[in-house]
């Protein structure tokens, strides 16, 4: 079953979602798939009218707890939306890669990246205590009974990183809905779902764009763009 929204307010959109999420029976249906394309800003999505509502917000409805008759499911945001205001620029390299040391990816002043630099202040005592000390015991479950965790088993798929443009084709539309799009077409039945986003990201990510205003000749800002992908699926997501 497909449902279309057309031109909503910000909390028509909440109203939706929630009524999709907390008064419909999924019970007969093995996901939910909601394709959400707007305007946004950072942690933001606007409704037709300008007013905006957090983004996070977007699976408060379908949680277990929420909505049971998801529970255990997969749970599928795609998000076509302007995250920001900044581009993301391309950075020139060699075509055939780079050996080892050449190139350096400039992250401020650290010469660490984040998860080196957290590892190397965990001392081996330290991790020994983590696992040794759960922070509560294993509880037993009545027989034909298991938990589902209340976020488990979401996937949001943004068109663009925090913080960034996304960019839309004047005659094309969203150039990663539409890059979307044909590789579910093609692949949607013989690969993953995440095997899927994983090629859609590459295929985006390597497109170049230029500003509207400017030609090809005028030496104006050159930029790409680069979609992201979070989840918690528990399980390998396959269409059939």
């Amino acid at each position: 079953m497909v449902k279309v929204f057309r031109n909503l307010s910000s909390g028509e959109m909440q109203s939706e979602l929630a009524y999709v999420g907390r008064k419909t029976d999924h019970s007969a249906y093995d996901a939910f798939v909601a394709v959400i394309m707007t305007h946004g800003g950072l942690g933001e999505l606007y409704g037709v009218n300008g007013d905006a509502f957090p983004v996070h917000q977007l699976t408060l409805d379908f949680t277990a707890e929420k909505c049971p008759s998801l529970a255990g499911k997969p749970k599928l945001f795609f998000i076509q939306a302007c995250r920001g205001d900044d581009y993301q620029l391309g950075y020139a390299v060699p075509a055939n890669g780079a050996s080892e040391g050449e190139l350096s990816m400039h992250q401020g002043s650290s010469s660490l990246n984040p998860l080196q630099f957290r590892s190397s202040r965990l001392e081996s005592n330290e991790a020994e205590d983590i696992d040794e000390e759960p922070a509560i015991a294993a509880a037993k479950l009545p027989k034909k009974q298991r938990l589902v965790p209340s976020f488990a088993d979401f996937l949001l798929s943004y068109a663009t990183l925090a913080g960034f443009k996304a960019q839309r084709d004047p005659q094309q539309g969203s150039i990663y809905i539409q890059t979307l799009c044909h590789y579910l077409e093609l692949y949607g039945k013989s690969r993953s779902l995440l095997d899927i986003v994983t090629s859609v990201h590459r295929e985006v990510s390597e497109k170049v764009f230029r500003e509207a205003e400017s030609t090809d000749n005028d030496g104006g800002t050159i930029f790409q763009q680069t979609p992201e992908v979070r989840h918690t699926l528990t399980r390998r997501v396959q269409f059939v």
